[in-house]
């Protein structure tokens, strides 16, 4: 019987060479024809501007890495639109208003009798403990709403013209 296969074995392959010939014309007309075909060009590298270097020389103008003083902060103050959205700027600020939003994560959520607390863990490692009415981030986020998922945020957002605009972000529980 291993014999038998043996043949078959044997006749198959020798089928399968005879269709194989020396015969590579139509391929050897191919090749021609690719290497007849022009080469495109390659694009120039464009050219690079020189980086001109800057040298900060203060004068008599403020540090870039101390707060504004008061003076000047009265004087945007003074600048303000009346007539359109304003945050509250006599607010005093809460501890995780100094977190962009992208850093803080939602941990869990306590809470008995309706009330409903988040745990929200910032950006210096630190837990906080939140409920509706605090504010977060660095857009004057109002917490709107916890639920055991996530909690809404109203944000104000200056629109460049004096005024702010709100906008509504979210921040979702993370599991670890």
């Amino acid at each position: 019987m291993p014999r038998r296969n043996a043949k078959w074995l044997l006749l198959v392959s020798v089928l399968g060479l005879a269709g194989c010939n020396d015969d590579t014309s139509d391929l050897q007309t191919f090749v021609a024809e690719v290497k007849q075909r022009p080469v495109p060009g390659i694009e120039p590298m464009p050219e690079l501007k020189s980086f001109e270097h800057f040298r900060y020389e203060p004068g008599d103008r403020r540090s870039p890495f101390t707060p504004p003083s008061p003076e000047l902060l009265a004087e945007s103050a003074a600048n303000r639109n009346p007539d359109c959205l304003q945050p509250d700027f006599d607010r005093v600020k809460e501890p995780l208003e100094q977190f962009p939003l992208d850093t803080l994560s939602m941990k869990g959520t306590l809470g008995s009798a309706g009330e409903l607390w988040a745990l929200v863990r910032a950006g210096d490692g630190n837990l906080y403990r939140v409920t509706t009415g605090n504010y977060l981030g660095l857009y004057n986020g109002l917490i709107q709403e916890i639920s055991r998922s996530g909690i809404k945020i109203r944000e104000l957002v200056p629109d460049g013209a004096g005024c702010w605009q709100e906008r509504d972000a979210s921040l979702d529980l993370v599991s670890e």
